[in-house]
């Protein structure tokens, strides 16, 4: 009886993800063309070779790893509505760690657009925040390191809350990106406290980018 019922268990999960996978590869065109729903995904990985460092005991250190995957859906409600749900996981990458690529949700937020032009939009959910958000965009994917906004832990990429980011001319050369968030990050919430954000950026000749930014959070813990 009791293998009986671990077999019956496990057929009931592999019919269940059987389904799952089927239904996702005969709804793919359908989802991305007549119910607006966009379904993406993003891989990167390499093989690595650790030739010489400063901690000797990882030298000749070498194997194949995923840096970043992505998966991503995307849904147009209507002409002013859309949303975002994302999740990402990778190798730990810290030649220690010998654990499962566990998944964690990146974005989920619910985006307004409230003009055709598409210059302004109100985010309310778990979305970019404005710290180092332009910066990534313009840097692209770095293979060798980080941005050294990111490299120095200036601040989180994600944060839960209000955000509203556009720009003040038809041409995009002078935005916004203003945020209200909890300063959790991607965790939850765990004070009174909030984080306010915003940058203010320029590109007054094509590539040529300036960027002013600062964040205030008040941070002060649980009152006893």
């Amino acid at each position: 009886m009791i293998y009986k019922g671990r077999i019956q268990i496990l057929f009931k999960r592999f019919i269940f993800r059987f389904l799952l996978f089927f239904f996702i590869l005969m709804d793919w065109g359908y989802f991305n063309s007549a119910s607006g729903v966009k379904f993406s995904g993003t891989v990167f990985g390499d093989y690595y070779w650790v030739a010489a460092n400063h901690d000797t005991t990882l030298e000749e250190e070498n194997g194949f790893w995923f840096r970043r995957i992505y998966l991503t859906v995307e849904e147009e409600l209507d002409n002013a509505f859309t949303t975002r749900f994302r999740l990402e996981m990778a190798s730990p990458g810290d030649f220690k760690t010998n654990g499962l690529m566990d998944p964690f949700v990146k974005d989920v937020y619910l985006a307004w657009n409230p003009s055709q032009a598409n210059r302004h939009s109100v985010l309310l959910g778990l979305s970019p925040t404005p710290t180092w958000s332009l910066v990534e965009n313009f840097w692209g994917y770095r293979s060798v390191e980080k941005t050294p906004l990111d490299l120095q832990e200036f601040g989180s990429s994600r944060d839960i809350g209000l955000a509203i980011k556009g720009s003040f001319d038809e041409d995009k050369k002078f935005s916004y990106h203003f945020m209200v968030g909890n300063g959790s990050g991607i965790k939850s919430e765990t004070n009174k406290g909030k984080k306010v954000y915003l940058a203010l950026s320029a590109r007054p000749l094509g590539e040529l980018l300036f960027e002013a930014y600062g964040d205030w959070e008040n941070d002060k813990g649980e009152e006893p």
